[in-house]
């Protein structure tokens, strides 16, 4: 069987590069740039006003021991600035963000004056170019206003759109189709009582979330009984219409497992089934064309697991995400934990208890059992566990990967007073 390095690796090679559109800025939030975006105009636009005060062009005899009044001779406002140009001795009354006028050697706050009719007194005449924002001083035109690859977040969306951009080049979002198997499963309200043997459709509820998460609804969900023909009809219509195709349950050995077969009978090419790991051992991964298809197992927790190990970092590339990988953090246990089951490596879930020194304390997040949804409720990621490993020790140090919706609340350590010695 594969070990879970060589899997990742086939599946990072067999994913193809991210499509490219062109969208409205407003409809890319939450997308990833497929290039740089240059600055169309240099930001300022104009020299402008940083306080709320005067403009002042100041006489010579301003340097002098005696108070400077100046004469008023007229408003800038955002919107409206003034138009005419500042003679030595006069002043115009200005707001934040307002031009600057021509002959403007710099700004008085307003609290720093004195008004008196259509004269204004200085209680300080400050220094050249106080509180003036220059044109350009931020950006100038044809500098690199956002990288390749950066999220079109809130705040890039509003830097991009203050420059008057409307279209981006995007990596388009992946097309992704959700299909279930069993004849137990039931998608049903959470009150209805279920009759023996049913079970409820918990993975797909799992999969649509995580890929909300991302931004993204299923192209099409369905369900399929553990019957061959309808799997391979549903199999074959999914892989036409997304990008990504993404199966839970009847990868096993079992009679009543189709799924395999019906992707081949598709025209998938199998890449691999079946991988060294604990829980999701039966995992299966096809390409055709474009298209990647993951076969997970039926248990919840493997879906969990398998879907996090593999499916989402292939989902990340193909939105272009620069990071596709879960986060991670060094951990150590505060506890030992033993019987560890000999053979296959070991995907422990795992809760963050404490963090300090730049390590967080963990320990397992509850019964390792790949049914049990309860234990990954109560896990903030989980850990690697080589095969031959049947314990760890206390202090024992390994790196956690994050759950993408874990909230970990790094507490920083507080610096020392300047005082305290």
């Amino acid at each position: 069987m594969l070990t879970i390095k060589a899997a990742r690796e086939i599946v990072r090679e067999h994913t193809p590069a991210p499509l490219i559109k062109e969208r409205r800025l407003i409809e890319a939030r939450g997308l990833y740039l497929a290039e740089r975006v240059m600055a169309p105009e240099q930001l300022p636009g104009v020299d402008n006003s940083a306080m709320d005060g005067y403009a002042v062009a100041l006489p010579e005899n301003a340097f002098g021991d005696e108070p400077v009044k100046l004469t008023v001779i007229g408003e800038s406002r955002a919107g409206m600035p003034w138009k005419e140009t500042l003679t030595a001795g006069t002043a115009v009354q200005i707001s934040t963000g307002a031009p600057v006028p021509e002959g403007t050697d710099r700004i008085i706050p307003v609290e720093d004056t004195t008004r008196e009719d259509d004269q204004v007194r200085l209680k300080t005449i400050g220094r050249e170019h106080d509180h003036i924002r220059f044109a350009g001083r931020e950006v100038l035109t044809g500098d690199v206003i956002a990288e390749k690859q950066v999220k079109l977040t809130p705040p890039v969306v509003a830097w991009l759109a203050g420059f008057g951009i409307d279209r981006v080049k995007v990596f388009a979002p992946p097309r992704v189709s959700l299909i279930t198997t069993g004849e137990e499963l039931v998608d049903v309200p959470v009150e209805q009582t279920l009759e023996p043997g049913q079970v409820r459709n918990t993975n797909r509820i799992f999969l649509e979330s995580l890929l909300s998460e991302e931004g993204l609804e299923p192209a099409c969900c369905r369900h399929v009984p553990d019957v061959l023909e309808p799997t391979i009809k549903a199999i074959d219509e999914a892989g036409r219409d997304s990008e990504l195709v993404i199966t839970v349950g009847g990868v096993s050995v079992g009679q009543h497992d189709h799924v395999k077969a019906a992707a081949e009978q598709a025209g998938f090419r199998p890449h691999f089934w079946r991988v060294a790991q604990k829980p999701g051992k039966p995992l299966y991964f096809a390409t055709r064309d474009r298209t990647l298809l993951f076969g997970l197992p039926g248990n919840p927790v493997s879906v969990v697991i398998t879907s996090l190990v593999y499916v989402y970092p292939a989902l990340k590339r193909l939105l272009g995400a620069p990071n596709p990988e879960l986060r991670t953090l060094a951990g150590r246990f505060d506890q030992p934990v033993e019987n560890l089951e000999p053979g296959r490596a070991k995907l422990l879930l795992v809760s963050i208890t404490n963090y300090h020194h730049q390590t967080a304390q963990l320990r397992p997040g509850g019964p390792q059992q790949s049914h049990m949804l309860s234990t990954v409720t109560n896990s903030d990621g989980f850990i690697i566990v080589p095969g031959e490993k049947t314990a760890i020790g206390k202090d024992e140090t390994f790196t956690i990967h994050l759950f993408p919706w874990a909230e970990i609340h790094v507490t920083l350590p507080q610096r020392k007073r300047a005082d305290s010695g």
